[in-house]
């Protein structure tokens, strides 16, 4: 009878992981689109309105300079980059505010994205035993596109993101 419950359980386990990794993959496939679509910026304006109308956050999206296109994939890693981070921001931050930000220059687009939760020591969350995970993810995502990642975060005064790339 226990053996039949397990069983059950982790069959659950293995339906609802499935389900997961669909409506991740669907998530994935429709931002695309949107980005394909609509660019960058109105992709971050979905997000941050479907944020904003959860009622938990305080999150804006600041846009300077005139919006100029990137080529898609640049988009689309870009926009991953905000999700990742702002998943983290959910997940881990304890934050009121986030914002985001987009300067456009006239050579490189500069994006930001700020929160004012308890922050981290950084070097502890880099070394540490969850190294690979957002901060690693967003970084290679950089890299890919050669755009410039920095972090900062300092404990009680929150983490502000930085990606710079060229157009």
């Amino acid at each position: 009878r226990k053996d039949e419950a397990k069983e059950g359980i982790e069959e659950i386990s293995d339906i609802l992981e499935k389900a997961l990794d669909d409506l991740r993959h669907i998530s994935r496939t429709m931002n695309t689109e949107i980005i394909k679509k609509g660019g960058l910026k109105k992709s971050i304006e979905m997000q941050v309105g479907y944020i904003q109308r959860g009622g938990k956050f305080n999150i804006q999206l600041n846009v300077n300079g005139e919006p100029l296109s990137l080529n898609e994939t640049k988009e689309i890693i870009l926009f991953r980059i905000i999700q990742e981070a702002v998943n983290n921001i959910i997940r881990h931050a304890a934050a009121t505010d986030v914002c985001i930000s987009l300067c456009y220059q006239k050579n490189f687009l500069k994006l930001q994205i700020q929160d004012n939760g308890k922050g981290f020591n950084l070097n502890e969350q880099i070394s540490g035993p969850n190294h690979i995970g957002g901060i690693y993810n967003m970084r290679h995502r950089a890299k890919l596109i050669e755009a410039e990642f920095q972090m900062e975060s300092e404990i009680g005064k929150g983490t502000n993101i930085t990606v710079t790339t060229l157009y």
